[in-house]
């Protein structure tokens, strides 16, 4: 059973390396391995090319953003299995693939698993969890595998959703009952980025839209925005007090040995 693994990138040259490295090294053998690039201005076409022989689509041309380059890469995947590693995530080791298409089978058409967080410097955060019982938490696509198929059903990813479009997707295939299995170990580390403040409003407000209208409950989803949002801006507020605070402790320690 052949799977596509589809990278979406744009300017990545610190991190697309990794990325290539850990599909490369992967030891289960049906792998067809496509880049969509957003047309890069840095260094990451040559970094991509280091590895060409390796690459068995390149895409490099401007995009409509992720959703839309996530697209590009379904309609060119010859392989029945899809999942998306973005540039700056990698596998956690040389096998995950081996257990997550020993899953698959007739009636199987979604395995999903933990996604491990890391910071830019690899150290461990927290594992990203899965639960298919619960629609309420999100899962990131990172760690979501599943039959190419089920595009001709359930369609593309929404070009209109900028940040949601995969966990819409997602949504759609649970409400009809797509038979999915959940495996317990995580088999994608994935780079925690933090959004600005006006950005994770947005994020926040498409995901209580996707919830609202996959018909979840409305209450439900209000009261895990309110949650997130006030959640969110703690958080801001925390950081700028500890960022006020190293400022002022620089200022001090520079007039002090003036």
């Amino acid at each position: 059973m052949k799977v596509s693994i589809i990278t979406v990138s744009f300017n990545s040259e610190k991190t697309i390396e990794r990325t290539i490295k850990s599909v490369i090294k992967q030891t289960y053998s049906e792998i067809e391995y496509i880049i969509i690039d957003g047309a890069s201005t840095d260094n990451t076409l040559n970094i991509i090319n280091k590895y060409k022989k390796n690459i068995n689509i390149l895409i490099s041309e401007k995009d409509n953003g992720i959703y839309d380059a996530m697209n590009k890469g379904i309609k060119v995947a010859t392989g029945e299995i899809l999942h998306f590693l973005n540039s700056d995530d990698y596998y956690i080791d040389d096998s995950p693939l081996e257990t997550v298409i020993s899953q698959f089978g007739e009636n199987k058409e979604v395995v999903i698993s933990p996604v491990k967080m890391v910071d830019t410097e690899e150290n461990f955060l927290y594992d990203f969890s899965s639960n298919i019982n619960d629609p309420f938490k999100c899962i990131p696509h990172q760690g979501f595998y599943y039959k190419k198929t089920l595009h001709d059903t359930y369609g593309m990813y929404s070009l209109f959703l900028k940040y949601a479009s995969d966990y819409n997707f997602y949504l759609r295939l649970r409400k009809s009952n797509i038979n999915t299995i959940e495996i317990s170990e995580p088999t994608v580390c994935m780079q925690e980025g933090g959004a600005g403040v006006s950005e994770g409003l947005l994020v926040l407000c498409e995901l209580f839209y996707v919830q609202v209208r996959n018909n979840l409950s409305f209450f439900k989803a209000f009261r895990k925005f309110i949650f997130l949002l006030l959640r969110n801006r703690i958080r801001v507020v925390i950081e700028n007090i500890f960022i006020s605070s190293s400022i002022y402790k620089l200022r001090f320690y520079f007039r002090k040995n003036k």
